[in-house]
């Protein structure tokens, strides 16, 4: 599985660098660095408190292939659907 190459690739986009996101995190930069190089995997409430400061939902780091596509294509289907999902509203809100 790729979830540290997918974290790697989601930060990169997000412009962050890895002492900002550990920072966030409350981790070591070496820890998230070995999570990245996939030396170690994240636990599912690391990955949870990743996917909100990341602005990603949990299971886009379970994707499989991310890292194979063509960057700048993926990156750019990546941002039109994450951008798809945070624009949808629930139906049955209330109107102000």
């Amino acid at each position: 599985m790729s979830i540290g190459k997918n974290i790697k690739l989601f930060r990169i986009n997000a412009g962050l660098r890895q002492k900002k996101l550990a920072e966030e995190l409350g981790i070591k930069v070496q820890y998230l660095s070995t999570l990245e190089n996939e030396k170690k995997e994240p636990s599912l409430s690391l990955l949870k408190k990743i996917s909100v400061v990341l602005n990603v939902p949990v299971s886009m780091f379970f994707w499989e292939n991310i890292e194979n596509a063509e960057e700048n294509t993926h990156i750019e289907k990546l941002k039109q659907l994450l951008f798809e999902l945070t624009s949808i509203r629930p139906t049955h809100e209330k109107s102000k």
